[in-house]
């Protein structure tokens, strides 16, 4: 490899991989490494977890206590002056 000097007298290789570049890709290889070990642990450590049951909680209008216990999964939580208060398990995937 062939060295070339520059007016300030520095000295870098013609290819443009100087030693300054160097050690950049040597920090950024360690800190993109770290940073993928790190996802790896986190992965493992959440990888036997079940989801979380997403439910819904919302006060229901029009509708009596009776009509609303004929829905399988839907709780009374309390009878407000605004309606029913319910609870019930999202639809959403």
């Amino acid at each position: 490899m062939r060295l070339q000097a520059r007016r300030n007298g520095a000295v870098r290789r013609r290819n443009g991989c100087g030693p300054r570049t160097r050690e950049r890709h040597f920090a950024l290889g360690l800190e993109y490494g770290a940073k993928a070990r790190y996802a790896a642990i986190i992965a493992a450590a959440v990888a036997n977890m079940e989801p979380d049951a997403l439910r819904l909680r919302m006060i229901v209008t029009g509708l009596s206590l009776d009509q609303l216990a004929a829905y399988a999964g839907v709780t009374v939580i309390a009878t407000r002056p605004e309606g029913i208060e319910i609870d019930t398990p999202s639809t959403a995937p």
